[in-house]
């Protein structure tokens, strides 16, 4: 026999959904959107680099555009998204 979900069970379920939604969502950007992209640029911009000093200087900007790109630059916004997610991580333990 099925369980007839009540609206607090409905509630509960789409609130995680979208939990699930912002942590994936952060996720791909973190990955896909940053890290991916930056290293394919960092792959094209080394292919025919000779120097030491020119590598260093291109793997110093590739480590600043991810610095930058993923907030490592605003230690406010870092510390609400741990916030976040372990919020969601809390929910879906107690859930």
């Amino acid at each position: 026999m099925k369980k007839k979900h009540t609206k607090r069970d409905i509630s509960v379920m789409m609130l995680r959904q979208k939990m699930a939604f912002f942590v994936d969502n952060m996720q791909s950007y973190f990955f896909l959107d940053v890290l991916q992209i930056q290293w394919a640029l960092l792959e094209q911009k080394l292919k025919d680099v000779k120097e030491f000093d020119k590598v260093r200087k291109i793997i110093g900007n590739y480590l600043g555009s991810i610095y930058k790109q993923i907030f490592l630059s605003v230690p406010k916004i870092v510390r609400l998204i741990f916030k976040a997610v372990n919020s969601c991580r809390k929910f879906n333990v107690f859930v």
